[in-house]
């Protein structure tokens, strides 16, 4: 059982800045990923684009922020 609550820690952030890069990561890749679809589909629409990345980026930073809120603190001794 500690194996898994040791895996499933792995994925909270460990402060604000590592939710905000967390972020700023996805949205590019995001962002990279629709463009490479579009160009696919010849053609592109990079508006669109960066708006379908934003909402990815925008799911990505609430559950960060969520997990950020919920990670357990450490209690002083």
């Amino acid at each position: 059982m500690e194996r898994i609550e040791k895996w499933l820690r792995m994925g909270v952030p460990s402060g604000w800045a590592d939710v905000s890069m967390r972020t700023l990561k996805v949205a590019v890749v995001a962002f990279v990923a629709l463009m490479l679809k579009e160009r696919m589909d010849d053609s592109w629409d990079a508006p669109a684009c960066a708006v379908d990345a934003a909402w990815v980026a925008g799911g990505t930073l609430a559950l960060n922020v969520v997990l950020t809120w919920l990670r357990p603190r450490t209690r002083p001794q």
